[in-house]
């Protein structure tokens, strides 16, 4: 025994654990009722940290020491046991002061947290069920406040039990219920079947992604409800004949996402804010035009497809502040007098279908518009270089796709200082565009002047960023290599990647 004793000793001092413990424990079985085999785990057990085990290995060897107070052994199996009991203690400490921070905020900060996370819900299992599987306190705060159950997604994963728990925990108080596709016709009656008669006066957002549910679902709900969001997404419109025949009540709707307009238009909806429609058949463009007359409050439009009548007269909306206009639809921007207007985003869609800048010329634009963004656009650099000058306050800029001299519009962004504000420029697919001029309103934006690429290179210098803090040249050509690693270097976000059927995705 004593043989092993001093083997696991010398194991132990050369950090051979495994077989230090494994002549400890050949100790422990020669001489089952003496301490020496227990005091040696009990010292290999503190040496890797294994506080409880060495505890219990040190009470062993007590209980197989005999009670004298003459006994060294005794005595040093004592003063272990109190420096282990010390670590022990000082460890509990630690983590009572370090550990469980979030324990420790109040209920409404933790069900402030827990409302940010249903709302930015993406996961196939729900939040609350995820959340209330955490710990006790929890899942009594999941379970004690309505205001986390009143946004209902119903999936084919067991919609109608997952119906049953939000009529329960939300008291009444469903606000918004998003229906993915693939749900059966008759799965979605028993789900609204499963809502107490206060659910559609409480409703305010309905998301579907199936068109054929539109009827089912506004047939359950009745002339009760009177929603604030409609999203629709599917092969047909909300405003379909079944809207018409149900008589739904509009009067207090303000965001539609819908995907086409057929068959007229409620003469009750004109409390819209923010409206996006998908595709406008040329045969309904009339109703398009009443829909924006009636609502004269809005503030975000987002239209594409197609075009409106040529000849009917302007109409103002004087809280618009974002405007995208797809397809042929951009033709009609002459249409729209927006005193406000922050952001506008034209995108013929097509490179069949070119933009041309004298649309942009049929209208003043307010000094206040912050974003500009066109595709396929054919233009002279002297018109573009006009409109820029207007926009004292653009902050974002996009001219993409385009075959014009972009070289000299650039470059008088930079010499005369045009757009003083801007942070965002987008100049992909610009087939004319080289690095030179890039490099001047870089330069021309620096806090400091800027070192060209031929010129020697100072690294005492701590490298500052261009005011502009984003500049995509996406698909230019003549970007040459050295220009682009320049850029790289004095712009924070800089991507410059030409994609063929060869380098896809391969950057400069």
């Amino acid at each position: 025994m004593a043989l092993f004793d001093c083997r696991a000793a010398i194991f132990d001092k050369l950090d051979r654990t495994v077989e230090a413990l494994k002549d400890a424990r050949t100790c422990i079985i020669l001489a089952p009722s003496a301490p020496q085999g227990y005091h040696r785990s009990a010292r290999i057990f503190h040496r890797i940290k294994r506080l409880d085990r060495a505890a219990s290995m040190v009470d062993l060897a007590l209980a197989h020491t005999p009670p004298s107070s003459q006994d060294k052994i005794r005595t040093s199996l004592l003063t272990f046991k109190s420096k282990i009991e010390t670590e022990q203690n000082e460890i509990t400490d630690l983590v009572a002061q370090t550990a469980c921070y979030i324990t420790r905020l109040p209920t409404e900060i933790l069900l402030e947290v827990f409302l940010r996370l249903v709302e930015d819900e993406e996961a196939t299992t729900p939040v609350q069920m995820i959340i209330g599987g955490v710990c006790k306190s929890w899942r009594s705060i999941v379970l004690d406040n309505n205001r986390l159950w009143t946004k209902l997604t119903v999936s084919r994963r067991a919609p109608i039990r997952r119906a049953k728990l939000w009529n329960q925990y939300s008291a009444g108080r469903l606000k918004e219920v998003h229906i993915t596709p693939g749900v059966p016709a008759a799965t979605l009656e028993k789900v609204f079947e499963q809502f107490d008669d206060s659910i559609p006066e409480n409703l305010q957002i309905i998301k579907i992604s199936d068109s054929w549910t539109h009827r089912k679902l506004v047939e359950s709900l009745g002339p009760r409800f009177r929603p604030l969001v409609l999203h629709f997404v599917g092969n047909q419109g909300v405003f379909d004949h079944h809207v018409t025949e149900i008589n739904m009540d509009l009067s207090r709707l303000r965001e539609l996402h819908t995907e086409a307009i057929h068959l007229g238009i409620p003469e009750n909806l004109t409390t819209l804010r923010h409206l996006q429609i998908l595709a406008v058949p040329w045969c309904e463009s009339q109703d398009l035009e009443s829909l924006l007359r009636n609502n004269v409050d809005l503030e975000n439009v987002s239209v594409a497809q197609y075009d409106l009548s040529i000849n009917i007269e302007a109409f103002e909306l004087p809280n618009l502040r974002h405007l995208q206009l797809q397809g042929p639809l951009v033709r009609s921007l002459k249409l729209f007098r927006s005193p406000a207007l922050q952001s506008l985003v034209l995108d013929p869609d097509g490179p069949s279908r070119c933009l041309s800048i004298e649309i942009l010329g049929m209208q003043p634009f307010p000094s206040s518009l912050s974003t500009l963004r066109l595709r396929t656009t054919i233009y002279e650099h002297k018109r573009v270089i006009e409109l820029l000058r207007q926009l004292t306050q653009l902050k974002v800029l996009a001219l993409t796709q385009n075959s014009c001299q972009m070289g000299e519009v650039v470059d008088a962004i930079a010499r005369e200082n045009l757009c003083p504000s801007l942070e965002y420029l987008d100049l992909s697919s610009s087939f004319n565009l080289s690095g030179e001029p890039c490099i001047r309103l870089v330069q021309a934006r620096m806090p400091e002047k800027a070192v060209a690429p031929d010129q020697p290179k100072d690294d005492s210098r701590h490298p500052s960023w261009c005011n502009i803090r984003t500049l995509l040249l996406d698909d230019n050509l003549r970007i040459e290599p050295a220009h682009a690693e320049w850029l790289r270097k004095k712009v924070k976000h800089f991507r410059c990647v030409y994609e063929s059927r060869k380098t896809k995705g391969k950057g400069r």
